[in-house]
């Protein structure tokens, strides 16, 4: 990770998924819900990455009240529905509370 995880972020959400083969529209889906997740006020950032079709998305927030508008905004409904049926072979998606964050950095140093 090149950017350092903000200290305001009270939840993350970690969503790890399996891809399937055919991912036609997939990256215009993606693309729209990563623009319109922006608009969320409690959204922080985000940070994906993959293992060939395993990939895991960490979304960091500042609290449940935007998650759970997140989750219920109509375009990412609309998508899950379709991801589920054409996209992902499985998923799952945890929502976890931040008890403690730890953090270093050499930058600084010549």
């Amino acid at each position: 990770m090149n950017k350092p995880i903000p200290f305001d972020a009270q939840y993350i959400v970690v969503f790890n998924f399996t891809m399937r083969k055919d991912l036609a529209g997939y990256d215009a889906a993606s693309s729209l819900l990563a623009n319109k997740v922006k608009e969320i006020p409690g959204f922080i950032c985000e940070y994906s990455f993959n293992n060939g079709p395993c990939a895991t998305s960490i979304t960091y927030w500042k609290d449940l009240d935007s998650i759970q508008e997140w989750k219920n905004d109509e375009d990412h409904l609309r998508i899950q529905v379709e991801a589920r049926r054409r996209w992902y072979s499985d998923y799952s998606v945890f929502v976890c509370s931040v008890a403690r964050k730890y953090e270093h950095s050499n930058e600084n140093l010549s």
